[in-house]
């Protein structure tokens, strides 16, 4: 898909599937749930739903995933200077 990271895929939409790939979420509320790690592999952002165009979140969701991603990127330039 052309994604410049990486992706893991928790499988089917069976929740207890996906609490055995990952086993640190306590539950899982809805799909498509969307994990943002920093680079340390530390949860920074959880996300449940999905957010098309058509939604009425979509332009604020846009938005909040802008602002987490440059601030996470400009952490880690930060970071290597």
């Amino acid at each position: 898909m052309g994604i410049p990271y990486d992706l893991i895929y928790g499988g089917t939409s069976d929740k207890s599937k996906v609490t055995e790939v990952f086993p640190a979420l306590n539950k899982t509320v809805s799909f498509p749930t969307l994990v943002v790690l920093d680079k340390s592999q530390k949860v920074v952002k959880i996300h449940t739903g999905f957010n098309e165009p058509a939604t009425s979140k979509y332009k604020s969701f846009v938005t909040e995933m802008d602002v987490l991603i440059d601030s996470l990127i400009s952490i880690e330039k930060n970071i290597e200077l």
